[in-house]
């Protein structure tokens, strides 16, 4: 059956239940054999993770699974060896990331951007100097509907000062 594809396992599946299952009612292999290729391409796909954020995040439990204590009982310069290697692996993803960022958030996009954001707040504050709270939807709506976070907002202040 490793053989086949898909949709040959699949026109086989219905020709087994017509035959041998009397309509579909007991176990089909075929039908088996295509839920492990989707278990397999579920677990597969689930693997591979898809942004910087989620790789660091992947590499940092490689490091708490591969180089706890119970590893280092065994062999703990080969540990030391390979944590280092991963360390390494996310500092290269953070350098990165930054570099995406610095790209995307120049200074003179920083400063528009904080420029528009100022004047929203402004806009929406009541007398006190105060966000009420009918108006906090307003605030993530404005966040989704530009495209970026405050929290990035705040981190291209951060960098630029």
């Amino acid at each position: 059956m490793k053989n086949l594809s898909n949709e040959e396992i699949s026109k086989k599946g219905k020709n087994y239940d017509n035959i041998q299952n009397e309509g579909g009612e007991g176990f089909n292999p075929y039908w088996s054999e295509l839920e492990r290729r989707d278990m397999e391409a579920a677990q597969d796909h689930a693997a591979l993770p898809k942004s910087k954020e989620e790789q660091i995040d992947a590499l940092n439990d490689r490091i708490r699974k591969e180089c706890g204590s119970v590893a280092r009982e065994w062999n703990e310069d080969q540990v030391d060896k390979k944590k280092a290697e991963l360390y390494a692996e996310i500092g290269s993803l953070k350098k990165e990331i930054e570099v995406e960022f610095k790209a995307e958030w120049t200074e003179e996009i920083t400063a528009s951007r904080r420029i528009e954001w100022n004047n929203f707040v402004k806009s929406i504050i009541n007398s006190k100097g105060q966000i009420d709270g009918k108006d906090q939807p307003k605030l993530y709506q404005k966040q989704i509907n530009q495209g970026w976070k405050l929290e990035a907002l705040k981190k291209a202040v951060a960098i630029y000062k």
